[in-house]
């Protein structure tokens, strides 16, 4: 015979069940959206990307015409120092666009989404400290305490700080203990995408130059 509280374990196991998978349909659908938004923001900084590769390869071949008449370990050194320079460019360039872009509208649906992201990618914790730029802090901290609420979360749960690197826009999420960290800013998008710029300005500058280092 099934006892009184045999049962109620068994309805709190259902119950437990049943939200758990409501909690993940949510979390997938967020997560879908959210990286919708990351997509978007990553295919404009491609396209700007490819232009400024077009535009090194030009560079590239004026730069060996000069090259030519010098000394073969003269023409490298001087070939990487120009690798360096454009990889320099290309990368102040993306930020410029970047910073430019914390100005739009755009942007806020970009940082709310990385809000939820960030509040629902963890589970089992006590609070949250985010790290972001100032004036996002004053822009959104309301939506963050309100987002927090929905997850049964207070504002003494909830903490703020001024990140200390420029992290351009966006933000990164710890738990109170340090044991989760979740980077969901923008200089984090540009650093991602950083080995394949180099990869393809690289590539660009070799088949111009005719230098396989």
């Amino acid at each position: 015979m099934i006892t009184i509280e045999e049962k109620l374990n068994l309805f709190s196991a259902m119950v437990l069940d049943k939200a758990k998978k409501e909690y993940d349909s949510e979390a997938e659908r967020l997560n879908e959206e959210s990286a919708k938004i990351i997509e978007a923001f990553t295919i404009e900084l491609n396209q700007e990307r490819e232009k400024l590769i077009h535009d090194m390869e030009k560079k590239a071949k004026e730069e060996k015409s000069k090259l030519i008449s010098g000394a073969n370990v003269q023409k490298m050194k001087a070939i990487h120092s120009k690798k360096k320079e454009i990889m320099a460019d290309v990368l102040k360039t993306l930020v410029e666009r970047a910073n430019a872009y914390t100005d739009s509208r755009e942007y806020e649906e970009f940082f709310k989404k990385a809000v939820l992201k960030a509040i629902t990618g963890f589970s089992d914790v006590q609070g949250f400290t985010f790290y972001a730029k100032k004036k996002d802090i004053e822009r959104f901290s309301e939506y963050v305490y309100s987002v927090g609420e929905q997850n049964n979360y207070s504002r003494e749960q909830i903490q703020f700080e001024i990140s200390k690197e420029d992290i351009i826009g966006g933000l990164i999420c710890t738990d109170y203990n340090k044991a989760y960290r979740l980077d969901l800013s923008i200089k984090s998008i540009i650093n991602n995408n950083e080995n394949y710029i180099g990869t393809m300005l690289f590539d660009a500058l070799r088949g111009a130059d005719g230098i396989n280092d």
